[in-house]
């Protein structure tokens, strides 16, 4: 025999394992939801997060775009003006100081509203300057190149015949921070005099000003040889200091962008910049502390996991309510069963059960007591709906047969003197006409259809070209078709010979109902190519309208040839429309 302990450790071992209960289950289920929802909020926290530090670089980057556009409007303007003046025979080779006397004074007319001035600069190697307008016409010039030679556009407007934008300098004559537009002047396709205008960098410094940055942001304007040419804050105090190496670094063969880095103080900053296209090597930066950028997604960063917090916090609570609830609730559930088990037995009827608060739970509870009735009720509206497929099944098998009728009839009346093509064509169009209406039936379960859907659905390859109006009018089954193939053939018509047939061309389809009850259907067209007149015989296409009219809609019609096209009325009896959308199939 076993010894007692051992027996006892037997039973501990073969004794089964106590379920989980309910509620423990539903807060399984929870964590269970909570932790792919935890890293779904993450990533998505990182997405916004990632969307706010896109949108801060974005305006940065586009508002140097447009205040670069600006500028560079700025300096077309003064290109303009040069361009205009560079072409004054006063300034053709062999100039005499006379011309160059006039020149002077029509040049300084030019820039006195600007408050600038204009030079004449004469070709290397010595570049010597014939006309000044800031001192008086005759005045003695000094030579030499105008900029330093590193930043010096006048070889470059001799050398390629094309503007150049110099780097800000402190002019000789004027000892103010200006930066010189140069044109050519161009002879026979030589370049033989340069002709410059001052521009003054505190303009293009309003110009930035008039963007209105704030919250710590500016906007600075940076020459091709890295100098401030403009500042929109302390341009006086800034202008001509050269900008960090980094940024010309980072700048450098860049339509545009954004950086970080320090600034002229030491500070630290980004900026979007922007190249001016008519300037190469110039470079609009408009700039932010870096605090602005990062507080710009930390603060929805911190709102976010705040938030986040508190959901997960309500969560839990709501959770365990509801898990004690529907414990409670499916304990008592199990007592109504047990009482279910015992009125099988013979017992008498199940007392009248307790609402436990949960639909789904009370649902359950009156489901069994019900489903004798549903069964019945399922029964009923099975046969129902087979009466109702057998009648739907016999229904197409009528309109399929008088479909193909219609189809074979279309084939062996149609005209046998057209080209193949045109025939198929012809036959296809009328075919696809009866399909369309067939469609229309079946997704109306052959009760009928709305006229308006019949007038789309046949007018559809040329929408924009038509307009069609009228009331709800509902269309019986047995009018349906030909009603689709009159509309399908008034449109081939158009399409071909009238109003459709030219681009500026227009069909109208109205219809209303007439004082006895029948619908009223016109057809006009407008604006296509005039037609000869009445035609003076039928086509197979009109015997078909009046055929489909007069015999299958027992209707009659009425046409027009007038000056802008077609005009066709088809009255249908009253049995074949009635007011109002689809009737109720009650």
């Amino acid at each position: 025999m076993q010894e007692p302990s051992a027996v006892r450790r037997a039973t501990a071992q073969a004794a089964p394992r106590r379920p989980l209960g309910l509620k423990a289950h539903l807060l399984a289920l929870f964590v269970a939801l909570l932790i792919p929802s935890l890293g779904l909020g993450s990533v998505v926290a990182w997405r916004a997060v990632e969307a706010y530090r896109h949108g801060f670089e974005t305006r940065l980057e586009w508002t140097a775009r447009a205040l670069g556009l600006a500028i560079n409007q700025e300096i077309a303007g003064f290109e303009s003006m040069l361009a205009g003046l560079s072409t004054s025979r006063l300034l053709d080779e062999g100039a005499t100081a006379a011309d160059l006397a006039l020149f002077h004074a029509r040049a300084r007319e030019v820039a006195a509203p600007l408050d600038t001035w204009v030079v004449v600069i004469g070709p290397g190697p010595d570049f010597r300057n014939h006309v000044h307008t800031l001192v008086p016409a005759g005045t003695a010039l000094p030579g030499g190149l105008m900029l330093p030679a590193e930043n010096a556009p006048l070889p470059r407007v001799f050398a390629t015949g094309r503007t150049a934008v110099g780097g800000v300098i402190r002019g000789r004559t004027s000892g103010r921070p200006v930066s010189f537009i140069f044109v050519p002047v161009l002879r026979e396709g030589r370049v033989i005099r340069a002709l410059g205008m001052a521009l003054d960098p505190a303009r293009l410094a309003v110009l930035l000003q008039g963007q209105g940055l704030s919250g710590g942001a500016y906007a600075t304007v940076v020459d091709s040889e890295g100098h401030v040419a403009a500042r929109s804050r302390d341009h006086a105090r800034l202008v001509g200091r050269a900008v960090p190496a980094w940024f010309r670094q980072a700048t450098a063969g860049q339509p545009s962008g954004f950086f970080r880095g320090p600034g002229l103080e030491g500070e630290e900053l980004v900026l979007g910049t922007a190249q001016i296209p008519i300037a190469p090597g110039w470079v609009v930066a408009v700039t932010e502390p870096w605090a602005n950028y990062a507080a710009s997604w930390w603060r929805p960063l911190a709102v976010l996991i705040l938030g986040g917090l508190v959901v997960i916090g309500g969560g839990t609570l709501m959770a365990l309510g509801l898990a004690r609830r529907l414990a409670r609730s499916v304990g008592d559930l199990a007592s109504d069963a047990r009482g279910l088990a015992a009125a099988a037995e013979g017992a008498g009827p199940p007392p009248a059960a307790r609402p436990s608060g949960v639909t789904e739970l009370d649902a359950l509870r009156l489901g069994l007591r019900a489903a004798a009735a549903e069964l019945r009720a399922r029964a009923l509206d099975k046969r129902e709906a087979e009466d109702r497929r057998s009648y739907l099944m016999r229904e197409v098998d009528h309109r399929a047969k008088n479909a193909l009728a219609v189809a074979l009839a279309l084939i062996r009346l149609a005209p046998r003197d057209l080209p193949p093509g045109e025939f198929v064509t012809a036959v296809e169009g009328r075919v696809a006409a009866m399909a369309r209406a067939h469609s229309v039936l079946a997704s109306q379960s052959w009760n009928g259809a709305e006229m308006a859907a019949v007038a789309e659905g046949e007018l559809a390859p040329y929408a924009g070209r038509y307009r069609s109006e009228g009331p709800p009018a509902w269309l019986a089954a047995e009018a349906v078709q030909p009603l689709a193939m009159l509309l399908h053939e008034l449109a081939t018509n158009a399409a071909r010979h009238g109003a459709l047939a030219s681009p500026e061309g227009r069909v109208s389809v109205a219809w209303n109902f007439a004082a006895d009850g029948g619908l009223r259907l016109h057809w006009s067209e407008q604006g296509g190519r005039p037609p000869p007149g009445e035609p003076q015989g039928q086509g197979f296409g009109s015997r078909l309208i009046k055929q489909l009219a007069e015999r299958q809609l027992g209707g009659g019609i009425e046409r027009d040839w007038t000056a802008g096209g077609l005009r066709l009325s088809l009255a249908l009896p009253p049995r074949h429309a009635m007011p109002g959308g689809i009737p109720s199939m009650a």
